[in-house]
């Protein structure tokens, strides 16, 4: 459930014990960094499904989210911060978030670098998920 759906859902005294432990399970999920085909934020509430995403070498994983918010990003997923949002502007190539506690500045710029190859693929990633988009 989205957070809205939850709040829907509680107003109409809908919620059963199987939705709580549903969304116990979600935050468990959050907190080993969202490894499946649907996001969710810290209180286990659906933020997004998982549209498309490149493997790059030691592990780095580049995912673009459908149902996801402007602007046009792509999430940088690592096991060494797992659960820690680390978001690039596809628009911009600018970080969306800080770096995550213990990511030095040389790996944040790896990063950084690495979307660049793909970053047409990645924008294209982006349209197929959201819909046209005007990258200027």
């Amino acid at each position: 459930m989205t957070k809205e759906q939850w709040e829907q859902a509680d107003a109409d005294g809908h919620i059963t014990p199987e939705h709580v432990l549903f969304r116990l399970r979600n935050i468990l999920v959050f907190a080993m960094g969202n490894p499946g085909p649907v996001g969710y934020d810290e209180d286990g509430h659906v933020i997004s499904l998982v549209g498309a995403s490149i493997q790059l070498e030691g592990g780095v994983k580049l995912r673009v989210c459908s149902r996801d918010h402007n602007p046009p990003h792509v999430h940088i997923e690592h096991s060494d911060f797992r659960g820690q949002k680390l978001r690039v502007n596809l628009v911009t190539g600018e970080f969306i978030d800080t770096a995550p506690r213990g990511l030095k500045t040389t790996k944040m710029k790896g990063y950084k670098r690495a979307i660049v190859e793909p970053e047409d693929r990645l924008k294209e990633m982006w349209v197929t998920a959201h819909g046209e988009y005007v990258f200027e």
